[in-house]
């Protein structure tokens, strides 16, 4: 008799904590086909050519596990995640400039000539000045809704 209780109990306590799907409206593309049907081309835009430098990071977060001269992977995702928000907006062309300083050492042991690198309109370089996470929700024995969120101060110059 016990057995049937607590399973009934475990069978009850799993239906009320099932996930509740939301439900999704469809969106309906006609609008975008009837833009596509006028005929009406967008007028091509100049697009600024910016180039992403060096990111560094300025907080003490994550500092114990790197050797002196290790690249930093916050500075690096810092980095990779401006380049790809610039990219992704289609306004820009970016040049990674990370790497420059390898790319002029390799150009003097070649002996190349001197070529031109690619001006840009900007340089972008940046610093993680301060980065800290939490610990939200509440944790239960069949249902837990706990979620770390991240904050991150960037600065870019």
């Amino acid at each position: 008799m016990k057995i049937q209780v607590c399973a009934g109990a475990v069978v009850c306590a799993l239906a009320v904590a099932a996930p509740v799907w939301a439900e999704t409206a469809l969106v309906s593309s006609s609008s975008a086909e009837a833009s596509f049907a006028g005929g009406q081309a967008e007028a091509p835009t100049l697009k600024r050519r910016i180039a992403v430098g060096r990111f560094s990071n300025s907080t003490t977060y994550g500092r114990a596990l790197l050797l002196p001269g290790e690249a930093d992977p916050i500075a690096t995702q810092a980095a990779d995640m401006l380049t790809n928000a610039l990219v992704g907006s289609e306004k820009f062309i970016v040049f990674e400039r990370q790497d420059l300083d390898a790319i002029v050492r390799e150009r003097v042991l070649s002996n190349s000539q001197q070529v031109s690198l690619g001006g840009v309109d900007a340089l972008v370089v940046g610093s993680v000045t301060q980065l800290g996470r939490r610990n939200e929700g509440q944790a239960g024995f069949l249902n837990s809704r706990r979620r770390q969120s991240v904050a991150a101060t960037v600065e870019i110059r």
